[in-house]
């Protein structure tokens, strides 16, 4: 079986391939009609009294007719070298910024650390507390003093206010 150009395959929807080799150049045509209206500006050059060459989309005579015109920044007048003086002042500045930031970041992480560091500890303590019967403490001599109820009950709860305090 040979397939010429009259070959037609129909889609699931029972489309018509060749409906579409028909439609397509003709949006193609639409769309590249409807483009030059777009591209089609005319720039206007143009030289004040101070010999300023300015570019506008409009005449001169267009210009100074009730539009309003923004001029560029008096910088414009600054030397090269007061130019260089301004972008490096400002790129110090962005530089301290970042420096600044990155030793927050730094800060916050060694608190963060840190509250991890006592959360442990804090739990630790807690389990302890509640699980051993037998805690004691060494006297100056070494020799084991055990807590009594009284102490271990304050011991626990200020343990749980630890936990409390240092874990989220």
């Amino acid at each position: 079986m040979q397939l010429g150009p009259a070959f037609c395959f129909q889609g699931m929807a029972g489309t018509n391939i060749t409906m579409f080799k028909h439609v397509l150049p003709v949006c193609v045509l639409l769309f590249l009609a409807a483009l030059p209206p777009c591209l089609s500006a005319e720039i206007y050059r143009w030289v004040d009294e101070d010999g300023q060459v300015h570019f506008e989309d409009r005449s001169k005579d267009q210009s100074e007719s009730g539009v309003r015109r923004y001029t560029t920044p008096s910088s414009a007048s600054d030397t090269p070298a007061q130019r260089m003086e301004k972008t490096r002042k400002l790129l110090n500045a962005y530089e301290a910024e970042r420096q600044q930031a990155r030793e927050r970041q730094e800060k916050q992480k060694e608190l963060s650390e840190k509250r991890k560091r006592s959360c442990m500890t804090a739990r630790d303590n807690l389990h302890q507390y509640q699980s051993y019967g037998g805690i004691y403490r060494l006297d100056k001599e070494g020799n084991r003093v055990y807590i009594s109820d009284q102490e271990r009950m304050t011991l626990l709860e200020q343990s749980r206010e630890k936990v409390a305090e240092y874990c989220d």
